[in-house]
């Protein structure tokens, strides 16, 4: 074989080596391809079924991508949004609020989060954004964003707090409703006769129990213009000074209506208080016991 017969055979084995490493490169690169194909149809499916809007925003407030959510809430067709600036296809007011949002994510490089309220053709609705910067090769930014429509639910929470607050009125009714029930039984007049009522008092009696004392019975009189009231206080556990003046001033404030007080189940314990600390009801009518009381009111003179 002669010199120049080897060297074509080497040239055409050399060439052969190299036809084969390109086309195991081509083979190595096609099933590349493949995958990255794979890869982002598995990005696109993902992003299409997430329950919000997902998008890419350059650093010159352009889209430049978005999934299919994105579109269909806000009603726009991909071709007239990708690639075009807030300005060209929002309001100025709302171009200028977003393009801060951007702004403030791409200057401080962190996450913020926006509660944003759009006006759109079926009426006001309420969404909540993410937004967090994504670092490019380059060293520029893009900002990515995901937004959730939260009208039904800012409806749901406003429906509980409406609910909620009939609730506490309901509740505070039946608190008012069962506070009177309390005060109307711990206060009772009773109508004895006509012109006779008799409120016997039990248990302690404090300033805020008296002051009811004294509306019920001044409304009660007045209303049934008694001419004698009679207060029986047999159930009272302790009588001090400022329920025996409380006594006083009601006897007063009654005969102003005019109508007399009689005054009855004083015990001997109470008659020793009262004596001690210098307590004069001698200008209320004081029977010893409820029999005596009634017998009093009872008489053409009383």
């Amino acid at each position: 074989m002669t010199a120049s017969q080897m060297n074509k055979d080497h040239d055409r084995a050399v060439l052969e080596q190299r036809i084969a490493n390109l086309e195991h490169d081509n083979a190595v690169l096609r099933q590349r391809i493949t995958e990255l194909e794979s890869n982002e149809q598995r990005f696109v499916s993902f992003m299409n079924h997430l329950p919000g809007a997902a998008f890419i925003n350059n650093n010159s407030q352009c889209v430049i991508y978005a999934n299919d959510w994105y579109f269909r809430q806000f009603g726009w067709n991909p071709a007239d949004v990708l690639n075009r600036p807030y300005r060209d296809i929002l309001s100025a007011e709302m171009a200028a609020y977003f393009t801060q949002q951007d702004q403030e994510v791409l200057s401080d490089k962190a996450v913020h989060v926006y509660e944003d309220v759009v006006d759109m053709p079926d009426g006001t609705r309420s969404y909540l954004t993410t937004k967090f910067p994504i670092l490019r090769p380059d060293g520029s930014m893009d900002i990515g964003g995901f937004t959730l429509d939260m009208t039904e639910r800012k409806h749901a929470e406003r429906a509980m707090q409406q609910i909620e607050q009939e609730r506490q009125q309901f509740q505070q009714e039946i608190i008012d409703a069962q506070r009177a029930a309390i005060r109307e039984l711990s206060t009772p007049l009773i109508p004895l006769t006509d012109t006779v009522v008799l409120m016997p008092l039990i248990g302690t009696i404090d300033s805020q129990r008296m002051q009811q004392v004294m509306e019920t019975l001044l409304e009660g009189v007045a209303a049934r213009q008694a001419g004698t009231a009679i207060l029986d206080i047999t159930g009272v556990t302790i009588v001090d000074t400022q329920v025996a003046n409380a006594l006083i001033q009601m006897a007063q404030a009654v005969r102003l209506l005019g109508t007399q007080v009689i005054l009855t189940g004083i015990n001997p314990v109470m008659a020793q208080t009262m004596v001690h600390l210098g307590i004069d009801l001698t200008s209320i009518c004081i029977k010893s016991n409820l029999e005596q009381a009634i017998r009093t009111a009872l008489q053409p003179s009383a």
